[in-house]
């Protein structure tokens, strides 16, 4: 039995077949008198590719049904899809247009519950392909090839011209290629748009919707299902997010209002 997850996204319907392939940098070489010797370096970075059924039916044999714990309440509050083919391909748009790496897990366990392993890794979706065919009746297919993603990034330096005019430089700060972060001027996340619910704010503010109840304390929102077009959005002095991404995450601290906010997956406005 599997369970798959792209992001925040449940593959409703575990593909039969997933390829996992581990390329080789390996270089050949001819030496005089030994022939061909092979040199061995680092692989390639790890590629996964599967592909999977798009619902325009709520199956009874879906892990995300729309009746049950993968349905429309929890989808409103934390943003996720109903496993239906319309939310899971705007989730593959969605993360393709981000710039952003996200996480892909699968989750192996026995028939009976026993636990067999787990893949976490860290990846970019490099394509993905959406298949109609009458056969297949009102679903359709997704195929989607996915690469493992390695943080780097670089320094920024700081050049100082001593007397003699020699130059030196210093290593000031990082500059990471990844969790590019919001910055919330005198307070402010942004504005409501037109059909916005609180948690659909949040989730493009922030990365996460599950975050709607604190703003909707702090602004004092009463329904936050029913926005005005244009509302503006503070965010409170003390705010606190989930750092594991969850419900059940740790609880990290921003320093002041308009500061910056290291969220993983947050939007720069």
């Amino acid at each position: 039995m599997y369970y798959m997850y792209l992001g925040s996204t449940q593959i409703p319907i575990p593909p039969p077949t997933l390829t996992t392939k581990i390329g080789s940098r390996n270089k050949t070489y001819e030496l005089l008198e030994m022939g061909e010797v092979n040199v061995i370096r680092a692989p390639k970075l790890t590629e996964v590719s599967f592909r999977f059924m798009l619902p325009n039916t709520d199956y009874p044999f879906s892990q995300q049904r729309s009746g049950g714990l993968g349905g429309s309440l929890l989808s409103a509050l934390t943003g996720s899809s109903n496993g239906l083919a319309p939310d899971l391909i705007a989730a593959l748009k969605g993360l393709k247009e981000s710039g952003e790496p996200t996480r892909f897990i699968v989750v192996r366990m026995k028939q009976n519950g026993g636990f067999i392993n787990m893949m976490n890794l860290k990846v970019t979706l490099e394509d993905y392909s959406i298949e109609e065919d009458a056969d297949e009746g009102y679903d359709m297919y997704a195929n989607v090839t996915l690469k493992r993603y390695v943080d780097f990034g670089t320094k920024r330096l700081q050049v100082q011209t001593d007397a003699s005019g020699k130059k030196t430089a210093t290593a000031v700060s990082d500059r990471p290629t990844t969790g590019h972060a919001i910055y919330a001027k005198n307070g402010i996340l942004g504005k409501t748009v037109k059909g916005d619910t609180l948690a659909q704010f949040a989730k493009r503010a922030l990365g996460k919707a599950m975050y709607w109840p604190q703003l909707a304390n702090f602004n004092k929102i009463v329904i936050p299902a029913v926005m005005k077009t244009g509302t503006s959005i503070k965010m409170p002095s003390d705010f606190t997010y989930g750092v594991g991404g969850g419900f059940g995450g740790g609880i990290a601290k921003a320093s002041k209002a308009g500061s910056i906010l290291s969220i993983p997956g947050a939007k720069t406005y």
